[in-house]
């Protein structure tokens, strides 16, 4: 896995960030929250009006094993 999109190297939320998003919507009585940046918020958009086909896809693009360098 370190070796694809999703590894060690990749960009990736604060865990501070998005588990003090997720207690301030728990707090407000909000029963889903989208926790991260702008570009995770913007995906999870996206993903209400894409195939999940087209989703599919684009994960095993993401999740294949990159040659290292």
């Amino acid at each position: 896995m370190n070796n694809t999109a999703f590894g060690t190297g990749a960009k990736k939320n604060s865990r501070k960030d998005v588990a003090r998003q997720g207690f301030v919507a728990m707090m407000e009585g909000r029963a889903e929250i989208v926790g991260g940046d702008a570009a995770t918020k913007r995906t999870a958009v996206e993903h209400r009006f894409l195939p999940e086909t087209y989703k599919a896809a684009r994960h095993a693009t993401k999740a294949k094993p990159r040659p290292h360098r």
